[in-house]
């Protein structure tokens, strides 16, 4: 096997053509897969393109995966820790490697990571595989006794394998109330409806939509600041997606419009089978009408109903996601120590949490047994 490194967008352009040819070889690849993907996040994201490195590893068919990650220096109880992980970004909120479907990871990695004292110079401490899906090949990892696997936030999703009608039955009984209310109340708007932006030019023409909606609320400029709209890099790194998806149909703007106005909006990537819910947004001068739930009731039925995906894959789990009643992925990341110094201590504090972490809950658990019973006025 052979292993290659490339750097930067200069590095990942050069690649281009094997990311193609590999990606069409994955049995399952996702949106975190695709090269327009990691080409939006350098462009936009990266402060320092430069720091990600893309390892290409090649055998006699040809490429067999493809490993983008970070180099970098954490000051860790006052040490340097060397670390190799992948790439960290609010807006990128899962992660993996690119592989052929016939893959050893651990025979893979293991010559990886002799080639990087050998070949590559790049010394390390620790190792992070964060935000991985169970689906993630470098879950084999956890095997070794270096490694440890920490659970991150699950990530919520609906399975579109019934009817919309079987599936509304199976949710509370408040909820679905509450939906019936919203349902009646859009209908008594003027102009009211469900309409999705897709091809190229709509999507052009209705980005601002979105980024207005996603600004209107708590995230604007009074609020918490973190709209897209109000980031630059953001707006760019959004625009570039729909540029690098919309030409095989992989990216869409849903929309709930009521009076000649635009009250809810999504923002989503699609792959084979999936769609990905990376934001949703709606005017809260609305709020009575529901407007997300509704557009979310929407973007099921165009799985359940119409077959358009089998999954409606909500990439977080939100506490609004809870009344949909979805199930979830384990996210996790794997780390892996090194046998440095640094790295040895890394592995101890790991251990040590990992074996008090049950007898601190044991302990709380026995406390609230003697907690006194409040007294009734």
């Amino acid at each position: 096997m052979h292993i290659e490194l490339y750097r930067g967008i200069a590095g990942l352009e050069k690649l281009q053509s094997d990311w193609s040819n590999l990606f069409a070889q994955a049995k399952c690849p996702r949106f975190y897969h695709a090269y327009g993907w990691w080409l939006a996040y350098l462009r936009h994201l990266e402060a320092k393109p430069g720091s990600v490195c893309f390892f290409l590893f090649r055998d006699a068919r040809g490429p067999l995966a493809i490993l983008p990650v970070k180099h970098s220096i954490r000051w860790w109880y006052g040490l340097p820790r060397r670390e190799i992980a992948f790439p960290e970004h609010p807006h990128m909120p899962l992660n993996d490697m690119l592989y052929r479907e016939d893959l050893n990871v651990a025979a893979l990695l293991s010559q990886w990571r002799e080639s990087l004292r050998s070949e590559h110079r790049l010394d390390w401490d620790m190792m992070r595989f964060g935000m991985t899906l169970p689906e993630s090949p470098l879950r084999d990892l956890t095997q070794d006794s270096a490694a440890t696997m920490r659970e991150d936030p699950p990530c919520s999703y609906i399975a579109c394998d019934m009817p919309y009608e079987q599936l509304f039955q199976g949710l509370s009984k408040n909820f679905k109330t509450n939906l019936k209310k919203a349902r009646n109340r859009l209908g008594k708007a003027a102009d009211a409806d469900y309409f999705v932006a897709m091809e190229p030019a709509d999507l052009e023409r209705h980005f601002e939509d979105f980024l207005g909606v996603e600004a209107s609320g708590w995230k604007g400029a009074a609020g918490s600041g973190t709209a897209i709209a109000l980031h630059p890099a953001l707006k760019s790194f959004y625009h570039e997606l729909m540029y690098q998806f919309a030409p095989q149909r992989r990216v869409c703007i849903n929309f709930l419009r009521a009076e000649n106005q635009i009250i809810a909006a999504c923002f989503c990537l699609r792959d084979d089978d999936t769609l990905y819910v990376l934001k949703i947004a709606y005017d809260e001068t609305r709020a009575k009408l529901s407007p997300g739930q509704l557009l979310m009731e929407r973007i099921i039925r165009d799985g359940t109903d119409f077959g358009k995906y089998r999954y409606v894959n909500l990439v977080t789990d939100a506490a609004w996601h809870q009344d949909w009643q979805p199930r979830r992925f384990d996210v996790g990341t794997v780390r892996l120590t090194n046998r440095t110094p640094i790295g040895l201590l890394t592995q101890l504090e790991i251990s040590t949490r990992q074996s008090v972490k049950p007898l601190y809950h044991r302990i709380i658990a026995r406390c609230r047994q003697f907690r006194p019973e409040k007294s009734v006025a």
